[in-house]
């Protein structure tokens, strides 16, 4: 049986050029399908919010949900300064807002 030469350079430029590509596609893949177990695991092992910071999260929320209530604008009442809008369609400006 007869066997072509073979140039050993060039076979090994050949097969480092296809791992450079390679290798970072399998990090990329390991990283993506192994993501998941790893985050299961930390949860498993207790990695999670403990029950005092998950306390202290819910008082922060509160406090602030409690704040944009105070700070939230009263409704909008209708006053006469305001001209309403002409059948046409077009809006009128508001003289209240002139005031401000």
């Amino acid at each position: 049986m007869q066997f072509q030469p073979v140039d050993l350079s060039e076979l090994f430029g050949i097969t480092l050029a296809m791992l450079t590509v390679l290798i970072p596609v399998a990090g990329w893949t390991l990283r993506f399908a192994l993501k998941p177990v790893v985050e299961a695991m930390m949860l498993a092992r207790g990695r999670g919010a403990s029950r005092d910071e998950i306390a202290v999260l819910e008082k922060r929320i509160a406090l602030l949900e409690r704040e944009l209530e105070l700070r939230r604008l009263p409704a909008a009442v209708a006053s006469p300064d305001v001209v309403e809008a002409p059948a046409g369609g077009q809006v009128a400006s508001l003289r209240s807002l002139d005031r401000a």
